[in-house]
């Protein structure tokens, strides 16, 4: 995993700034580096407006959390995992995330036990994070990864990645520049 995210690093200066692209470029480097398989999610955040463009190579999906305690998967069929054998054209999927709504990413190894549906780990996921969203994204990513492991022997790499989309005071307050005309 070190040398695919090694290689994503040097394409991604160089590549569409889509998660589409970035998947390709992905699984670029997954071929040159003779990997067999590995799971992804891309999201883009527009940090002026909300929008996100976000793609899955067999990855569990992205949780948003609004701050009233609404939430929504950005549940996509994802296409296969990268270099598993499939050729396949990833897409780029839109959504919005609302003032103050946190995106919450992470790895399987966060979600997965062994003798559970994937669904259990799911709805973990979504009832923990649904009740510390208010605390701090650094605070609420710990909170996750030590709460969700508490009771199990850690066997797979964990990462949880956690944004929360605030309009800056610029954008809310700017004006146009210039005469209309």
């Amino acid at each position: 995993m070190g040398r695919l995210r090694a290689g994503v690093v040097a394409l991604a200066p160089v590549t569409e700034p889509t998660p589409a692209a970035i998947l390709d470029a992905y699984t670029h480097c997954a071929t040159l580096n003779e990997i067999s398989f590995a799971t992804a999610a891309c999201v883009v955040i527009d940090t002026e407006t909300g929008n996100i463009s976000y793609s899955l190579a067999g990855h569990p999906p992205p949780l948003v959390i609004n701050p009233d305690g609404t939430h929504a998967w950005l549940n996509i069929a994802p296409a296969p995992p990268i270099a598993a054998g499939e050729i396949c054209s990833f897409v780029n999927h839109p959504a919005r995330l609302r003032p103050g709504a946190t995106l919450v990413m992470y790895s399987d190894g966060l979600i997965e036990r062994r003798g559970e549906s994937l669904d259990q780990g799911l709805d973990r996921l979504e009832a923990l994070t649904v009740r510390l969203v208010a605390i701090e994204t650094d605070a609420l990513a710990s909170l996750l990864i030590s709460e969700l492991t508490s009771d199990v022997v850690v066997q797979d790499d964990i990462i949880v990645v956690c944004a929360r989309w605030e309009p800056s005071r610029a954008s809310r307050d700017s004006k146009p520049l210039g005469n209309p005309r």
